[in-house]
């Protein structure tokens, strides 16, 4: 291909691009075709298309970006043919939407995303653009960010309005003050395993003591070290937990973990923050700078902490502090003074559809106005004159933030033809000036891929009071989600999603986290999927069990009709071969199974294990579909 050649593909399909960057690419193209003309891939067998590297590292942090570029030869040499690259878990790509930035950080970030497919370029590897996840439009508006519709009962009392239960502790003995821990739970104190809780009556916040809770270190039981209490919710209510914290010697206080699970038959999480063990608290209506883990250090003085969740459909819970795992070293931590208790109007999400705050007499007669009757006052309300009388009974809806609950961010809402799908394609459009125009010599299969990232998405659906957004199953919802952004995108754009929220053996379940409805596939069957999707196939991640090789066959043969990628190694070396040895007897059993490529996963930015994994590929009778060692 001549200069000329590469530039007019450079501007073609109707997108230009910066001068300067064609010529750059131009050149680079140009070396690459040199450098890598000698060494085209050579297999037994028809080379898998897709030999991906995974890449999640924030590419505007200079040592990472100089780990990233050691990678791609090292990429190259072991057989691998392309980046999947998440620059910086999908979000980097927002600030070239995002005006909130300056146009000097955008155009920074730009430059070094068109650097970073340059030198891939130039190492003979293509790359894959990996963006688009449900958070993105929430982002750029926050009126789209998922939420749950939450009715609170209020009583009028002095000119204002406050939540009636506000001032109940639901936790029994949430002072510790009793000489027994009824009605808590704990697992008690063990010495082998120097671990476990008990009452300890020399230290203590307020009054005479407190619970002391030792992480495990050692012992062949249970690692377990938690403090345990079951509660009665209200469906659709908004609640907060408060606790003080004191510490001692902590080696590791990242593992001090906070869960709030519902009870009954179904024991989903209703808080369970992925990021940061211990949550991520609020102060005067406002996210704290910090999370809760980030605050929480060894040898601490009493400090106040809290999280916010919404019970959902939930009528009861069970709340857990705690470790779960061995220690490397000793960890004590004190708790006193739990309260867990209805709020008011907190972090709400406004939508500006008319149903922001509907505050109603009790019984539904009177439906008061905001300015007229009341003002919002932090999570009260301030009643002008006379409007609403004194000690009357209010039922005020709202809707509270999914924010900070199992993630840091929250899905967006995605209506039927809604702002959703325009920030998709906005955000797709920002992007494909970037990766959409690499030289034809490092591509494989169709020219432009996309990766959607669709994956763990623990909270979806509850947008029930604004027409057209949620559905009867989560499962039609997520289709619509997923093949509403693909309508609106080129028509010879290959995109390509992790497998979990689709699948039966994954996430693809009657019950999932804070998901309202099914996603089991019997409620929309196979969801409608585009047939050309790519599936990126991760079940049991670094899981070498038999259980896992069991997931991994049903998974395989549920998406056995579209195109997939195992993406394999996730950081434990030895998951490889456990993937490898499931893919074989898969396609033994079912020759038809359609298996596209292998993908080294990590998310640790574990890249040393490159020639390792691409030596068990060769070793095993998958080899004859990689490249032959060079």
């Amino acid at each position: 291909m001549t200069t000329d050649a590469i530039l007019a593909f450079s501007f073609g399909q109707g997108h230009m691009i910066d001068f300067q960057f064609a010529i750059r690419l131009a050149a680079a193209a140009a070396l690459s075709m040199m450098a890598t003309g000698a060494l085209a891939d050579t297999c037994s067998q028809e080379c898998y298309p897709k030999r991906w590297v995974y890449w999640a590292g924030n590419l505007m942090d200079g040592v990472t970006y100089q780990k990233y570029q050691a990678m791609l030869p090292h990429a190259k040499a072991a057989g691998f043919n392309a980046v999947a690259l998440s620059a910086s878990g999908t979000s980097a790509y927002i600030g070239l939407l995002d005006h909130r930035w300056s146009d000097r950080y955008r155009a920074t970030l730009k430059q070094r995303l068109v650097d970073a497919v340059r030198k891939a370029n130039e190492a003979g590897l293509e790359v894959v653009p990996v963006a688009g996840n449900p958070e993105s439009p929430q982002y750029l508006q926050a009126s789209l960010t998922e939420a749950f519709p939450t009715t609170t009962p209020y009583v009028v009392k002095g000119g204002r309005a406050a939540p009636a239960n506000g001032a109940v502790n639901l936790l029994g003995n949430g002072d510790f003050e009793a000489a027994q821990l009824t009605p808590w739970g704990v697992d008690m104190l063990d010495a082998l395993a120097a671990g476990g809780g008990q009452l300890d009556d020399d230290v203590a916040h307020n009054g005479k003591r407190s619970l002391r809770l030792e992480a495990k270190v050692r012992g062949g039981g249970p690692a377990l070290s938690r403090l345990i209490q079951q509660v009665k919710l209200r469906p659709n209510t908004a609640y907060r937990l408060s606790f003080w914290l004191k510490s001692g010697s902590y080696a590791n206080p990242g593992a001090l973990r906070l869960l709030i699970m519902g009870s009954g038959a179904n024991k989903e999480a209703l808080y369970a923050h992925a990021d940061h063990n211990l949550g991520w608290g609020v102060t005067d209506g406002t996210w704290n700078a910090y999370s809760n883990t980030a605050t929480f250090r060894a040898n601490q003085p009493w400090t106040l902490y809290n999280v916010q969740f919404n019970s959902g459909t939930k009528e009861a819970a069970g709340i857990y502090l705690g470790t779960w795992g061995r220690a490397p070293g000793p960890g004590t931590v004190w708790v006193d003074d739990m309260e867990l208790r209805e709020i008011g109007i907190s972090m709400p999400i406004e939508r500006d559809d008319g149903r922001d705050y509907v505050v109603q007499a009790k019984d539904g007669s009177t439906t008061y106005r905001r300015g007229t009757d009341y003002e919002i006052d932090g999570e009260q309300l301030s009643i002008r004159g006379n409007s609403i009388p004194e000690g009357a009974e209010l039922n005020v809806s709202w809707r509270q933030s999914a924010e900070h609950i199992f993630a840091s961010s929250a899905p967006a809402i995605a209506c039927e033809n809604g702002d959703y799908f325009t920030w998709q394609k906005k955000l797709y459009d920002a992007i494909d000036p970037v990766f959409g125009h690499q030289p034809s010599a490092v591509i494989t299969g169709s020219k432009r891929k996309y990766f959607m990232y669709y994956d763990e998405i623990r909270v979806m659906n509850w947008e029930t009071w604004k027409p057209g957004c949620s559905m009867p199953s989560a499962a039609e919802y997520l289709r619509r989600m997923v093949t509403g952004v693909q309508a609106r995108l080129p028509k010879d754009l290959e995109t390509a999603v992790w497998n979990d929220m689709f699948d039966p053996s994954m996430n693809g379940v009657p019950q999932y986290y804070q998901v309202r409805g099914s996603l089991h596939r019997s409620q929309k069957d196979m969801y409608d999927r585009n047939p050309g999707t790519v599936i990126i196939n991760w079940t049991g991640g670094s899981e070498t069990d038999a259980g896992a090789a069991t997931k991994r066959r049903a998974s395989l043969k549920f998406f056995r009709n579209q195109p997939q990628v195992v993406a394999l190694y996730y950081d434990a070396i030895d998951s490889t071969d456990a993937w490898l040895k499931t893919v074989v007897d898969a396609q033994a059993a079912d020759p038809a199974l359609k298996i596209d490529g292998l993908m080294y996963t990590t998310w640790n930015n574990k890249y040393m294990d490159l020639d390792e994994v691409a030596r068990r590929i060769r070793a095993s009778p998958l080899g004859r579909r990689w490249p032959v060692s060079r």
